[in-house]
């Protein structure tokens, strides 16, 4: 096991890019007061860690995502910093994870929480959470500065946030979740192979726990669940579960 410099967190965001692995933001809510991270740090082999950048220019961010899309990094969350009373929701980009841009304010209403994921050559931002409102929508762009949103037909899911979404099949899977202010999640799983036409996969066998805040992972033409938070009385659970369709 490696052990990191960059000090405990959570809500923070990583990828795989350039041949390095990369860490951005977080925070750590077991200290008094609360450390806020605005840093970004990269790794080539997970043990040596270097801080690229001690306070990045989009200030701390809370759940956001980190998604390779057109030989870029791009983060997408709400910005917090020193300079702005406001947290605007922001897409920033990178060619090399040190020098970022700026490619769009407030492309769509503020959340955290939410997934993002490439699909068909667009980047696909779905669901979220933020001010109340668990969200059911989905954006799409196809280069991160102009965003649209789809109209959603079919079995259509309800709005949440810690959420799986993933390509599989050659259909993006929407699972799990949770509702707002912890008032319970979701089971369910859907899937569309265009991003607009949703429909609910049901042939689960036994009913699946009610689960948020879990890895997702592509692997081996299967989707695995790694770990998560089971709503209800159980807790976190270190659990992995794998789902293969069968034609």
């Amino acid at each position: 096991m490696a052990y990191n410099g960059f000090g405990a967190r959570r809500a923070h965001a990583t990828a795989v890019f350039g041949d390095k692995i990369w860490v951005i933001g977080g925070i750590n809510t077991d200290v008094d007061p609360w450390v806020e991270y605005d840093d970004v740090w990269s790794s080539t082999d997970g043990e040596n860690w270097i801080r690229e950048l001690e306070h990045a220019p989009f200030g701390h961010m809370f759940y956001p995502t980190l998604t390779v899309f057109n030989n870029k990094l791009f983060l997408i969350g709400r910005a917090r910093s020193s300079t702005v009373s406001l947290w605007p929701m922001q897409v920033w980009s990178s060619t090399d994870g040190t020098t970022w841009t700026l490619e769009v304010s407030n492309p769509f209403p503020e959340r955290e929480g939410h997934k993002t994921l490439v699909f068909q050559n667009q980047l696909f931002v779905i669901g979220g959470t933020a001010a109340g409102i668990d969200y059911a929508d989905i954006w799409t762009s196809q280069d991160g500065n102009s965003w649209s949103q789809l109209t959603l037909t079919g079995d259509l899911f309800e709005g949440r946030h810690h959420h799986g979404a993933i390509v599989y099949d050659n259909k993006i899977w929407v699972m799990g979740g949770a509702q707002i202010l912890g008032t319970g999640g979701y089971s369910d799983h859907f899937y569309s192979s265009n991003g607009t036409e949703w429909y609910e996969y049901t042939d689960l066998g036994t009913d699946p726990d009610i689960l948020t805040n879990f890895g997702v992972l592509n692997y081996n033409d299967a989707i695995w669940v790694f770990g998560g938070y089971k709503i209800g009385d159980s807790g976190p659970t270190g659990e992995i579960v794998s789902l293969r369709i069968r034609e």
